[in-house]
């Protein structure tokens, strides 16, 4: 498979690399704009977390909301995934948790999303990271498809962040259309 990624990059009229870039998320930010936080009636303006303004939820899933946040010493705008208490609890989960985003939060790699806070304990469970205001993949293909040299382009820098990510000891499970991140428009 390589190989054969390897020698359609070279084949490919579109650069790879360039502006932007497409990072892999670590955390599963779906669409969706509610702000009230279920079931417990918790809107995104009580939900403190210190250092951050949060702004608005923009998504939930199975293990998490997900809210558009500011954070506090300079105007940057991150997307902060608390996790559910429940998972607070489960010491498998707690251990790879830190672990895993330990990990990522040192690396540095223009293909993988920048992680630059997390906190597990009795009170917290949240994930602090890059925004990525130019949607994710799921939304391009939904839109518009995508040429097979767009296909290609995006292929490659995802598994440039893959290769990245492995080098460092971790396994991405929930690699799909929704967790591949664009910080632009790229085309």
């Amino acid at each position: 498979v390589a190989s054969a990624i390897r020698d359609a990059i070279k084949q490919s009229p579109v650069p790879i690399g360039g502006a932007g870039g497409l990072p892999m998320s670590a955390v599963d930010v779906p669409n969706g704009s509610s702000t009230q936080d279920q079931p417990s009636g918790r809107t995104a303006a009580t939900l403190r977390i210190p250092g951050y303004q949060v702004l608005r939820r923009i998504g939930s899933g199975g293990m998490a909301r997900v809210y558009l946040a500011q954070r506090e010493s300079d105007g940057l705008d991150v997307v902060i995934k608390v996790l559910d208490p429940s998972l607070r609890q489960d010491e498998v989960f707690r251990q790879r948790f830190t672990q895993e985003y330990g990990i990522l939060r040192r690396l540095a790699h223009h293909n993988i999303a920048a992680i630059f806070d997390e906190a597990l304990n009795e009170r917290h469970g949240y994930i602090v990271m890059e925004y990525f205001p130019a949607g994710d993949l799921a939304g391009r293909i939904g839109e518009r498809g995508l040429s097979t040299d767009i296909a290609l382009l995006f292929l490659a820098q995802i598994a440039r962040g893959l290769d990245a990510v492995h080098r460092a000891g971790v396994v991405h499970r929930d690699l799909k259309p929704r967790n591949i991140l664009f910080r632009d428009d790229l085309q």
